[in-house]
């Protein structure tokens, strides 16, 4: 199953795979892979992670955008 809403797939899914640039950068139970640092790493987002009460999976909560580490859509990193 292919997922691209990250609440959803921790929610979905028993074993999650993170991709970026074509490889594959984590893979395993959410709670084991989902973290703050991917995230930043994946997404270029601060966040913080909550566990959902009625599934005891990651949610993931967005502080703010990390400019400098998107990049735009010309693959830039310029994040504007």
């Amino acid at each position: 199953m292919t997922r691209h809403d990250r609440f959803q797939a921790c929610r979905d899914v028993n074993h999650l795979v993170e991709m970026r640039d074509g490889k594959v950068v984590a893979q395993g139970a959410p709670a084991d892979v989902v973290t703050p640092e991917l995230v930043r790493h994946l997404y270029g987002i601060d966040c913080t992670l909550v566990t959902d009460p009625l599934t005891g999976t990651p949610v993931i909560a967005a502080i703010h955008r990390t400019p400098s580490t998107v990049a735009d859509t010309n693959g830039n990193g310029s994040g504007h």
